[in-house]
């Protein structure tokens, strides 16, 4: 077999083989020690006889979805030609336990390796397959795909404005949506305002799925969309990370850095992208036009999507998603600021600008865990549909009467 992982947002650092099992090395981050969770890599020359087992390492955090059911990923390329069939899960004996490899930190033995192990067969000899932890979503899908496609369609492109808000490190460019009906002077107009982000953290590409079904939903022909339109405009950031993207990190960026928790003190070199969009949502809130912040993540230990509220706020969007979803997890929702959280988004721009709807939207790469899916993983157009759910809730937490509460979605 034959692993490759230099393409967009691939991550293998090397493959070797013990015993005929492939053991597979991903890269630890020195400065975000505990982000070693996202792999996405290429396997060539495969036998669809053979029961391969891999061993992937340097895993990091002592809890994993994997031991709660979650299958790797798998895409054929043969089998997309032969049936259609996209990204699917795979795998069998699937575990997730310590190992002994050792690493030193600071001149501190850290033990605290973890090896996911798995068994699958290939569907086809000599097949290009490929394995990744959740649906890649490029850089490049998001560019030159879905916000090309939004631009293209006649009235979509009428509801929406595309604009750089700055460049990154490696001279990408972060781009802002803005959504709505008053986006006439500069595209800032002067209707109250909701900021709303998304994949901070370039492994959680759920976020960008999410994000996906959001952006469709609000520059869709829906009664509730239209209204939302009316009554507040939408700066949207789809990715706010886009050199991690690129590069395959999990939580960093090109800078080594965490970039969710460079918000009270973002270095303009380093940070550019925490920079402009804490400067964009200061601008708004000293203007009195900044309503809502919401920051889409994946997690990687529960199941459902859920909000991280701030403390001391009572808010009704965590049970107007709840009445949305079959999928929002009330359980999982928290109503404060921890210790490792003040530098994030939701908590400076709670703390500092004095926004009180100030939220950080996490969802499973699992599934979920309530209503009839407790035993499912989420797919690509569930989780577009929590999207869409997120709108709808928004529209009920915000414009109250304008829509009836419901029975949670179905699954999709």
């Amino acid at each position: 077999m034959r692993f490759e992982s230099r393409f967009e947002s691939g991550n293998l650092r090397k493959g070797e083989n013990l015993y005929s099992s492939p053991l597979l090395h991903f890269p630890v981050s020195l400065p975000v020690f505990n982000c070693t969770q996202w792999f996405y890599f290429r396997v060539l020359n495969g036998l669809s006889s053979k029961l391969y087992t891999l061993s992937l390492l340097n895993f990091i955090k002592p809890d994993s979805l994997y031991k709660d059911g979650m299958q790797p990923l798998l895409y054929s390329r043969e089998e997309e030609r032969r049936t259609g069939k996209g990204w699917h899960r795979v795998g069998e004996s699937i575990s997730y336990q310590a190992n002994v490899r050792q690493f030193h930190k600071n001149g501190q033995q850290v033990n605290n390796f973890f090896t996911l192990r798995f068994s699958l067969q290939l569907p086809y000899d000599d097949d290009e397959c490929y394995l990744a932890m959740c649906y890649p979503y490029t850089y490049h899908d998001l560019q030159q795909r879905h916000l090309l496609e939004l631009q293209s369609d006649s009235l979509r492109s009428q509801r929406l404005r595309r604009c750089e808000l700055c460049k990154t490190i490696a001279g990408n460019v972060l781009d802002l949506v803005m959504i709505g009906n008053d986006l006439q002077v500069h595209g800032r107009g002067s209707a109250q305002l909701l900021v709303i982000t998304a994949r901070v953290h370039p492994g959680e590409s759920n976020a960008s799925l999410i994000m996906h079904g959001l952006l469709d939903y609000l520059t869709g022909p829906s009664h509730h969309a239209h209204e939302l339109r009316r009554a507040f405009s939408f700066f949207v950031v789809p990715m706010l990370n886009p050199d991690g993207v690129i590069l395959g990190n999990y939580r960093c960026s090109l800078s080594g850095h965490d970039l969710n928790r460079q918000w009270i003190e973002p270095d303009a070199q380093l940070h550019p992208e925490i920079s402009s969009v804490k400067r964009l949502c200061k601008e708004l809130a000293m203007a009195n036009r900044l309503v809502l912040f919401l920051d889409i993540h994946g997690h990687s230990c529960k199941k459902g999507f859920f909000l991280y509220c701030c403390e001391d706020s009572v808010s009704g969007l965590p049970w107007a998603m709840s009445r949305r979803s079959a999928f929002y997890s009330l359980g999982n929702t928290t109503y404060k600021i921890g210790k490792s959280k003040v530098n994030t988004g939701r908590a400076v721009v709670y703390n500092e600008l004095g926004c009180i709807d100030s939220y950080t939207c996490e969802a499973s790469f699992l599934g979920s865990e309530v209503g009839g899916a407790q035993s499912l993983h989420f797919n690509e157009a569930s989780l577009r549909n929590v999207g869409a759910q997120i709108a709808e809730s928004l529209s009920e937490y915000l414009l109250p009467g304008l829509i009836e509460p419901q029975t949670p979605g179905a699954w999709h």
